[in-house]
């Protein structure tokens, strides 16, 4: 008589998950004598570890990821969140989002192995191909109010009235956050109030941004750092101007952005490109909807960029968005919504790519020579895909319409 026994396995559930090590981020140094990875074990907080080329650990720092070496590799940047169980303690006591603890920035020096914290940073960005600078994008920082020995707030005894013309500017989403610009091998700063989008360049040393201006009487303004000799130009400012799509040439001697300097609340926004050549103090205007192909306007979504060899400087076009009646009551707005059967996408698709069909834009090249236009994309064939890194002669358009 032969008897077969077999074991019952075990089922997983959601405790083992948590006992299961995963590598995320693993990255290089680009002289190949490092290499750096978050180790995150199931919902825990991540583990930055950095090891040289014979195995050794020999940097590591818990809640830490997104760890970045300089082109030179003489430095890992990294962001430190707050602990993960105390955010989560907080978010049950109803804590406001604001005032949850916010991220660090972690810059290690691996020649020295020192480390500097940098707090309240909400991003950061490092040039792709050359070194020694560093621009974070500091948080909104909520001054809490003294409390007296019994705890409760601070006031007045005789209560100013408030001007709100004299409200200093705050930092947001619309007027911008303060960016710091840090030589990492000096570690001297400056300090860039209210800045709403900033670059490097790729290869040159040259840094890019745009500010809604120091307060709130100053106009907005793009600028340029040339950071070999830290001359800074202002190339372009307009009072309550909007930047977009701010891209510099990867030598960064030519530079591309998007602006609309109207201040009223019109629909149809009057965007208008403009570049600006290295020699140059101001920014010259390209195309606005006058100069535009007819039926077109200047697209603040569509991608700026430059040919690998610079002469071709690429953006989007757009058609006119609908406008709507503002005339209207909410009570006198009919909202239909409208599908057959026979449409190539489903409502659904339909549903959840309004948006995008609501910011598409058309490629479109400007030989820089004698800036010739060239509609690349058009509404017929809306996908365009360069050749040779932008150099090439063509380029291949196509469209999916007849295979949905």
């Amino acid at each position: 008589i032969s008897i077969s026994v077999f074991a019952q396995k075990k089922a997983l559930d959601h405790s083992d998950y948590a006992l299961w090590n995963t590598i995320k981020g693993a990255t290089l140094a680009p002289d190949g004598g490092h290499v750096l990875y978050s180790l995150e074990k199931g919902e825990k907080d991540n583990f930055l570890k950095v090891k040289n080329s014979q195995g050794n650990t020999v940097f590591e720092h818990e809640r830490s990821s997104k760890g970045m070496f300089t082109y030179d590799s003489n430095y890992v940047l990294f962001t430190i969140k707050a602990w993960k169980d105390s955010v989560i303690a907080m978010k049950s006591r109803k804590v406001k989002k604001k005032d949850l603890p916010k991220d660090s920035l972690g810059i290690l020096n691996l020649k020295t192995n020192s480390v500097t914290k940098i707090g309240n940073v909400k991003s950061y960005k490092l040039p792709e191909e050359w070194s020694g600078y560093v621009a974070y994008q500091l948080e909104e920082i909520t001054k809490k109010k003294e409390k007296d020995d019994d705890g409760e707030e601070e006031k007045d005894s005789v209560p100013e009235k408030k001007d709100k013309k004299k409200k200093p500017k705050k930092v947001g989403k619309k007027t911008g956050y303060h960016v710091v610009l840090r030589n990492l091998e000096t570690q001297k700063e400056d300090t860039l109030k209210f800045v709403t989008h900033f670059t490097f360049a790729k290869k040159g040393k040259w840094f890019a941004y745009t500010s809604t201006g120091i307060d709130k009487e100053a106009d907005a303004g793009a600028y340029v750092i040339h950071l070999e000799n830290g001359e800074k130009t202002n190339i372009h400012s307009a009072k309550k101007a909007k930047y977009n799509q701010l891209q510099f040439s990867e030598s960064g001697k030519q530079l591309g952005f998007v602006v609309d300097t109207d201040t009223t609340k019109i629909q149809v926004r009057p965007n208008a490109l403009y570049l600006w050549t290295e020699g140059k103090e101001m920014a010259e205007k390209l195309v606005d909807s006058e100069s535009a192909p007819k039926g077109y306007l200047v697209s603040s979504d569509g991608e700026v960029s430059f040919s690998k060899d610079e002469s071709k400087l690429f953006f989007g076009l757009r058609k006119p968005p609908i406008v709507k009646d503002t005339t209207l009551t909410d009570e006198e707005i009919v909202n239909v919504e409208v599908w057959t059967y026979d449409e190539p996408q489903l409502y659904t698709v339909q549903e959840l790519q309004l948006k995008n069909d609501t910011i598409r834009s058309y490629q479109t090249a400007i030989h820089l020579k004698n800036k010739k236009l060239v509609p690349l994309a058009t509404t017929e064939y809306p996908n365009s895909e360069l050749g040779d890194e932008g150099n090439a002669t063509y380029t291949l358009v196509g469209t999916t319409k007849p295979y949905e």
